[in-house]
């Protein structure tokens, strides 16, 4: 499903792969391409925040942090096992966000 989110601003820009998974041989967490997936973290006016994965057709297209903006995202629900306290399993269900369009919001919003 696809929704618009309105007004947030980008607060930080980063790669799911990090230096020390590098030096530790791990494979980088990247596209059919080989460019890193990117996430941002996004900030909506209520203070709230989200982690976000940027698009394959966004990744280095990205507005500046602090730049009020208004994205398009795909939400898909996934379903996964997490573990409670006493070591019980469970399903959870999750809502994963992957921003598919990027844009500077209208002035005077």
């Amino acid at each position: 499903m696809q929704v618009k989110v309105l007004n947030v601003v980008p607060a930080r820009y980063g790669t799911f792969t990090t230096d020390a998974d590098r030096a530790r041989g791990r494979e980088p967490i990247a596209w059919r391409d080989g460019s890193l997936v990117e996430y941002v973290d996004v900030l909506d006016g209520e203070g709230g925040n989200r982690r976000m994965t940027l698009g394959e057709n966004v990744n280095g297209q990205r507005l500046p942090e602090g730049t009020v903006c208004d994205l398009v995202c795909e939400v898909t629900r996934k379903s996964e096992v997490v573990f409670r306290r006493d070591g019980s399993e469970r399903i959870a269900e999750r809502d994963k966000w992957r921003v598919v369009g990027m844009e500077p919001a209208p002035a005077g919003k």
